[in-house]
């Protein structure tokens, strides 16, 4: 990240403390902090595939790019529609509404890859589970005749890693992550595609970051502020805080109750992934049972109402992510296990 400023202090090295000191009190007078900006390019990356690994020769079929400069999307988009030369998988198809026909006539990745190169190159790539798009992305450049890795070109940030770390155990899909920051996704409602997502994950982008877009210092209002700030900090270096030991017996009282804290963590996360069990259990009888009866269907009966094509298609991507959400559980729960109670 690049730090520019438009004014530097009018001052000579006197002495680093007296100098830093009155560099502080100098910013607090013009109030330098407004004139801070961030010329850090984020490009808010998605994509859609013709299925869910590119090992099987799957490919990509539409990349969307969303641009954000200074903590603000600038307008600028990166998008287009491929043909990948394959059959897309029903699966697929059902989550991103997008068909055979739809890009039968637009170019090959190999005609955009140069563009696609050039346009991010030197960016940073804020990514909703950067793992997938980017094998995605790198066997395709390799296939057009880049050999170098995105991430060779490009900074990545993934969102989906933030989010786990920031709300272990919960559901950290895009929808739930648009419901958790108030981000309006009724344009996802039905078939979303490449560009529907990395605008609104440009949106989760920032309201997840919002708490990173300024640093506040009270006391750095006035130069008086700053001076008092300091000699706060200067005279707690000569008064050491007292250590006070716990006794034995508070020892004993403290890890009585992590170990009462422990249990019931435990078997909130247990009743939590039983929960999740039961909801994938229910919402893959549901997706079975509609595509049974897609299977069995005879040419004078009825075909599927949108509006049951559409409860079809919420419920493949609920099951998705509540599978997603149950493996993270679970993975909370066996690591809580084997830590045991956090005594100290």
């Amino acid at each position: 990240m690049r730090w520019t400023c438009c004014h530097a202090p009018p001052f000579s090295a006197i002495g680093s403390a007296t100098y830093f000191v009155a560099w502080l009190d100098h910013c607090a007078r013009l109030d330098l902090a407004r004139r801070f900006t961030v010329s850090e390019r984020l490009l808010v990356l998605d994509t859609e595939t013709t299925g869910i690994d590119p090992s099987e020769g799957h490919r990509i079929l539409e990349i969307a790019c969303v641009e954000i400069v200074a903590r603000r999307l600038t307008g600028e988009i990166f998008h287009t529609r491929v043909n990948p030369h394959r059959l897309i998988d029903e699966d697929a198809r059902a989550v991103h509404g997008i068909s055979n026909a739809d890009v039968a006539n637009e170019p090959s990745f190999s005609d955009i890859a140069a563009a696609f190169v050039e346009y991010v190159r030197g960016s940073t790539l804020v990514i909703h589970n950067a793992k997938f798009d980017l094998s995605f992305l790198n066997i395709e450049l390799a296939r057009a005749g880049h050999p170098l890795k995105l991430q060779t070109l490009c900074n990545v940030i993934d969102t989906l890693a933030m989010a786990r770390q920031r709300h272990p155990g919960q559901n950290n899909s895009l929808d739930a992550l648009c419901k958790r920051y108030a981000v309006d996704a009724s344009s996802r409602s039905e078939a979303h595609g490449a560009l529907i997502d990395a605008t609104l994950l440009a949106d989760v982008y920032l309201a997840m970051t919002s708490g990173q877009s300024r640093m506040n210092f009270p006391a750095a209002r006035s130069s008086s502020g700053i001076s008092s700030l300091l000699s706060s900090l200067e005279s707690s270096t000569h008064n050491p805080l007292p250590v006070i030991k716990a006794s034995p017996a508070e020892v004993e009282a403290h890890e009585t109750r992590m170990r009462h804290v422990h249990k019931v963590h435990l078997k909130t996360l247990e009743k939590q992934a039983a929960d999740l069990r039961s909801a994938i259990k229910a919402l893959t009888d549901r997706v079975s049972s509609f595509e049974e009866r897609i299977k069995s269907q005879t040419a004078d009966a009825a075909s599927p109402t949108d509006k049951e094509v559409g409860s079809f298609r919420k419920n493949k991507d609920e099951l998705l992510e509540k599978k997603i959400s149950l493996t993270e559980s679970e993975e909370i729960l066996a690591k809580t296990i084997s830590d045991g109670p956090r005594l100290f």
